[in-house]
């Protein structure tokens, strides 16, 4: 695949920061010459303070980072849904990402900020899609959530990594699909997005190995993890789980600053 690897993340002013560890640590482990574009979409929830700090974050690793703005018009009849004031808008971004870009990008990875990448980013780039619209790895709760919404044993997603083919999944109008279900199932929607797209993209979804998506209380069982996802509550800069002190490694090494201590961490 020509061009860069993709890289997309939506944050807002509560995770600018945790967004930037996080890209701290894909940047120090990629291993690949492949050059890294970021892309984070803005609804309006960054500051231009935090946009300044974010591209400062990622400066030494010569990635470029540019914000997509996102119209929150796109939401509208969205927030009936009881988990919108949980998740916030931000959670439905991933959805539109094939909208944001030109006809030249023809794939892109998803991340979300509570995240550490140990691994290779090049690695889940080069995943091949064989057809699939998404790569995804199974949610821990995909025994339960797939009965719920009638998909074969096991099968959910999370929606935290995605590897998305932007063409295939522009042409077929999936965002349109997802915001109708949700819609639909505004009442008893557990999870926002994720929902949705586990039920409009079932059996056209490619399996990824839990490595590249593993919840952190499950670190401990997967010693060759390349992303460690904190998926609960429970984050590692408000409590205590499993994966903490990795988090604060990287944290230590991440810029973030107001341009007056360049090179400081916080």
């Amino acid at each position: 695949m020509e061009g860069p690897i993709r890289v997309v993340c939506a944050a807002n002013d509560a995770y600018a920061k945790h967004l930037a560890v996080m890209l701290t640590s894909l940047l120090r482990n990629r291993k690949s010459a492949t050059p890294i574009a970021i892309s984070v979409i803005d609804g309006g929830g960054l500051s231009p303070k935090n946009k300044a700090r974010l591209r400062r974050a990622v400066k030494p690793y010569g990635a470029p980072l540019d914000f997509l703005r996102f119209d929150n018009a796109k939401l509208k009849g969205v927030t009936r849904a009881k988990v919108y004031k949980r998740y916030g808008k931000e959670a439905f971004y991933r959805i539109f990402i094939p909208e944001l870009f030109g006809r030249h990008v023809k794939k892109a990875i998803y991340l979300d900020s509570d995240m550490i990448v140990k691994g290779d980013i090049a690695r889940l780039w080069r995943v091949p899609l064989g057809g699939a619209f998404v790569a995804a790895a199974d949610d821990p709760s995909a025994a339960k959530m797939s009965r719920k919404l009638g998909l074969p044993p096991g099968r959910y997603f999370n929606s935290g990594v995605l590897v998305i083919d932007v063409e295939r999944w522009r042409r077929h109008r999936i965002a349109t699909k997802v915001i109708r279900y949700i819609l639909r199932h505004a009442k008893d929607i557990r999870f926002p997005d994720q929902d949705g797209l586990n039920a409009v993209l079932h059996g056209k979804t490619k399996r990824l190995p839990i490595e590249w998506n593993c919840p952190a209380f499950r670190s401990h069982l997967h010693p060759k993890l390349r992303i460690l996802h904190f998926m609960t509550p429970k984050k590692p800069w408000n409590r205590n789980p499993r994966g903490k002190r990795l988090y604060l490694q990287y944290a230590a090494k991440t810029v973030w600053t107001d341009g007056a201590a360049e090179g400081a961490a916080f």
